[in-house]
C-alpha cells in the first residue's frame, strides 16, 4: 500500500497563510506604480489648475457608483515639493512615491454635504496669511501634493487619488507662455493613378481637430494645415462640405505654421540637393493656404518634423528658417540635460548658427498622453508640470514652452487649452496661451556656466542615415518642366488630380522608393498618352501662286479636352506670316484651320511642319508639306526690275543722243560753191 503525503496540521496552515497575507500588504508600492486608485467609485472630472494667494481649490468627482450612506470624503495637504528637485520630487510622486511630511492634519467631510446627485464638489479654501480659521494656511507658494480618499462607513477606502494644489505667490511674477501646438497631416491623398482618396479617409483626423479648436476659440493654438486637406473632392457630398466648411472656421485667424505642399523628408531632400523642389512645394502650398483660409504662414519657423537632421540645417537656413520646433529625443545628448532648461531657447548646431528651439517638455507631453487615466486627471497633471517649469523661474524671467497636441485625446487637449487660459482670480499669472511666434520672442536664451563665463546652452540634433533620392529627384524635375507644357497645352482631365500635386505627393515622406517610381512612371504615361492624342495634319501637296496665301490644315484633337497648340515651320523658304509660329486651339475632334503663309522663293521644296506645346516646349507631332511655288522671289524681282530699268535708261539715252544729232544736222547751213579754177 503507498503512503499518503503528510499534511500539516490546520494550525500551522493558518499560521502559514496569515504570515503570508501580512508579508504581501506590508510590501512597498514599486517605484512604477500608478497611485492607488479606485475607478470603479469615482472619477476626476476637474481640478483648479491654478490657486491665488487667498482663493480656493475645487475638485468635482463623479461617481461611478452609489456609495454606502455615511461615506466621507477626506483630504490631506502635505509641505509643497522643494524648490531644488521639485519636478524630480513631482515625477516620483507621480510614480507612486511618498508625498512627504503633511501641512496640516487630514480633513473629514461628509459625502453628502457637497454631493449633487452622482458629482461631487469639493472646495478648499486657503490663505497665505494670518486670518480666518475656515481656510487652510498656505504659507508658501508651491506645488502641495493633496491625498484624496472617499471613505465608506466602516472604514473601508473606496477611492484615492494623489492631486496638486497649485498654490500661486502674492509678488507679480511674468507668465509662462506655452504655445499649443496642433498638427493636421494626411497621409497621400493623391493615388499614383491621380484619383483623389474619399473624404471618409481624411474624415476622422479634421472632425478631430474641428472639436479642439472649435472648443476652445479664443486660445491661441498655432496651427499647422496639410494642403492636401484641399485636394479632397467635397462636390455633391454635403456631409463632407459642411464638414471642410466647419474646419475652415476652427481655424480662422489663428496663426499658422510653414509647410510644404505634403509632409516631406528634409533630410532626404536636403542629401539629395532638393532646395529647388523644395522651394516649388513651399510656394504651392503658401499659394493653397491663402486662398483657403486667407492666412499667411510664419515663414522663419519650421514645424515638429521628425525627419530633420543636423545635415538639413543649411537647407533650412535658405528657405530663411530661424527657429525649430524639437521634440527632446531630436536631441544629441545636451549638458545640461533639455529638463533644466525647459521654457528657453536653445541655440542649435553652434552658438552663433542663427538657429534656435524651443523643446516640447517631455513631462508635459508624458502627462498628456496617459491614456489610463481620466481626460481632467490628465490635464491636471499636465498643467502641474507646468507650474514645476514656473516655480523653478527667477521673479524676473520669462519663459515660453511649446506642446504638442497633435496626437492628445480630444477631451484631454480641449481640457488642456480651457486650464491654459483660466483665471485664478489672482493679480498673477501662471500660464499664458501665446503663438509660436511669440513664445519665441518672449522665451529667454538657455545659459550654462563654463569656466565661470555664462555661456550658451547649445544643441546638437540627433543624426540618422538618410538615402539620397538620386535619380528619382532628376526625374521629378525633368517631369515638372514636362508638367508645366502639359498645363499650358490641355487642362488635366476631370475627376483627376493635376499632375503638379502628384509630382508634389511623390514627396510625401510615407512613400516607399518603389511607390515613388510607380507615381513617376504612372505621370510620365500620362503625359505621353495625353499629348498623343494630337494629331498633325497629314503629308500633303500645296500650291503657292502668291507670295501672300493661306495654307488649309487638318488637324485632330483625339482628346475630350480643348487643346492650345503651336504651330511651327521648319526652314526659310516657307513661313508664317506675322511670327514664326501660329497659336491655335484645338477642339475636340478634327480641326480645320488656315495658316496665313508667306513664300520667300519659287521652286519645289519639302517644309516639315511641327505641332508644338503652347509655351513652345515640347515637340507634339511632326509631319511635312511638299510645296510647289510660282512666286517669283524677291531676289529675281530686284535683278529683273535693275535690267528693265538699265534697259530703259539705254534705250533713252540711244534715243535722245540720235535726236540731238539729227537736230544738229538740221541747223547746219550748205557750204557755198566755189568758182572753178582756171
Amino acid at each position: 500500500m503507498s503512503a499518503r503525503p503528510a499534511t500539516a496540521p490546520p494550525a500551522v496552515l493558518v499560521a502559514v497563510t496569515f504570515v503570508a497575507v501580512l508579508l504581501l500588504t506590508s510590501l512597498p508600492t514599486s517605484a512604477g506604480a500608478e497611485p492607488r486608485s479606485a475607478p470603479a467609485a469615482a472619477t476626476v472630472l476637474a481640478v483648479s489648475p491654478w490657486v491665488a494667494p487667498d482663493g480656493a481649490w475645487q475638485v468635482e468627482l463623479g461617481l461611478s457608483s452609489e456609495p454606502p450612506p455615511g461615506t466621507t470624503l477626506r483630504y490631506t495637504i502635505h509641505q509643497p515639493l522643494p524648490a531644488p528637485r521639485l519636478r524630480a520630487r513631482l515625477e516620483e510622486i507621480l510614480d507612486g512615491a511618498t508625498l512627504g511630511p503633511s501641512l496640516h492634519n487630514t480633513v473629514t467631510v461628509p459625502l453628502d454635504s457637497i454631493r449633487a446627485g452622482n458629482q461631487v464638489t469639493l472646495s478648499v479654501p486657503v490663505r497665505a496669511r494670518s486670518g480666518s480659521a475656515d481656510r487652510a494656511l498656505l504659507p508658501n507658494p508651491g506645488i502641495h501634493p493633496v491625498d484624496l480618499e472617499l471613505v465608506g462607513p466602516d472604514g473601508v477606502e473606496l477611492f484615492e487619488q494623489v492631486l496638486f494644489l497649485n498654490h500661486l505667490p502674492t509678488a507679480t511674477t511674468a507668465a509662462l507662455r506655452v504655445a499649443p501646438v496642433l498638427q493636421v497631416q494626411l497621409p497621400p491623398v493623391i493615388d499614383e493613378k491621380g484619383e483623389v482618396r474619399p473624404w471618409s479617409a481624411v474624415a476622422d483626423t479634421v472632425r478631430r481637430a474641428t472639436d479642439i479648436l472649435a472648443a476652445a476659440p479664443s486660445t491661441r493654438v498655432t496651427v499647422l494645415v496639410d494642403p492636401q486637406l484641399f485636394e479632397i473632392r467635397v462636390a455633391g457630398d454635403s456631409t463632407a462640405a459642411d464638414a471642410l466648411e466647419g474646419f475652415r472656421n476652427a481655424v480662422e485667424r489663428r496663426p499658422l505654421l510653414r509647410t510644404a505642399k505634403v509632409p516631406v523628408d528634409i533630410g532626404q531632400l536636403s542629401a539629395s540637393n532638393g532646395v529647388s523642389t523644395l522651394r516649388a512645394s513651399l510656394r504651392s502650398a503658401q499659394q493653397v493656404l491663402s486662398q483657403e483660409l486667407q492666412t499667411t504662414a510664419s515663414a522663419d519657423t519650421w514645424p515638429f518634423d521628425p525627419t530633420l537632421t543636423h545635415d538639413s540645417l543649411p537647407t533650412l537656413r535658405s528657405l530663411g528658417v530661424t527657429h525649430l520646433l524639437l521634440q527632446p529625443e531630436q536631441l544629441a545628448r545636451t549638458q545640461p540635460d533639455p529638463s533644466t532648461f525647459s521654457g528657453r531657447r536653445v541655440q542649435i548646431a553652434s552658438a552663433n548658427s542663427g538657429v534656435d528651439a524651443l523643446i516640447a517638455d517631455a513631462a508635459v507631453a508624458k502627462r498628456l498622453s496617459e491614456s489610463s487615466v481620466d481626460p481632467a486627471l490628465a490635464t491636471h497633471r499636465a498643467i502641474t508640470e507646468l507650474a514645476g517649469i514656473w516655480f523653478q523661474l527667477s521673479s524676473d524671467e520669462v519663459a515660453a514652452t511649446v506642446v504638442d497636441l497633435s496626437t492628445v485625446d480630444v477631451e484631454v487637449a480641449t481640457d488642456f487649452l480651457h486650464a491654459l487660459d483660466e483665471d485664478s482670480g489672482s493679480s498673477v499669472s501662471a500660464t499664458a496661451s501665446v503663438s509660436v511666434r511669440d513664445a519665441f520672442a518672449a522665451a529667454t536664451p538657455a545659459t550654462t556656466t563654463s569656466k565661470r563665463r555664462r555661456e550658451p546652452v547649445v544643441g546638437q540634433l540627433v543624426s540618422r542615415d538618410v538615402p539620397s533620392l538620386g535619380p528619382i529627384d532628376a526625374k521629378v524635375t525633368e517631369l515638372r518642366g514636362q508638367a508645366r507644357s502639359y498645363h499650358a497645352t490641355m487642362p488635366d482631365p476631370p475627376g483627376l488630380a493635376p499632375l503638379e500635386d502628384r509630382l508634389f505627393t511623390i514627396q510625401h515622406r510615407d512613400l516607399e522608393p518603389a511607390d515613388q517610381l510607380h507615381y513617376l512612371a504612372a505621370i510620365a504615361d500620362r503625359i505621353t498618352r495625353d499629348l498623343a492624342m494630337i494629331e498633325p495634319p497629314p503629308p500633303r501637296s500645296f500650291t503657292v501662286t502668291a507670295r501672300r496665301a493661306k495654307l488649309p490644315m487638318r488637324i485632330t484633337n483625339r482628346s475630350d479636352r480643348p487643346a492650345t497648340v503651336l504651330i511651327r515651320f521648319a526652314g526659310r523658304r516657307l513661313e508664317i506670316s506675322g511670327g514664326h509660329a501660329h497659336r491655335v486651339v484645338l477642339q475636340p475632334g478634327p480641326n480645320s484651320i488656315e495658316i496665313p503663309v508667306l513664300a520667300r522663293t519659287s521652286g519645289e521644296f519639302t517644309v516639315p511642319v511641327e505641332i508644338r506645346s503652347a509655351d513652345d516646349e515640347l515637340l507634339i507631332g511632326s509631319s511635312t508639306l511638299e510645296v510647289r511655288s510660282t512666286v517669283v522671289s524677291g531676289v529675281g524681282v530686284l535683278l529683273g526690275g535693275g535690267a528693265l530699268l538699265f534697259l530703259v535708261v539705254w534705250w533713252a539715252v540711244s534715243i535722245r543722243r540720235d535726236r540731238r544729232a539729227r537736230r544738229q544736222n538740221a541747223e547746219v547751213p550748205p557750204p557755198p560753191e566755189s568758182a572753178p579754177v582756171t
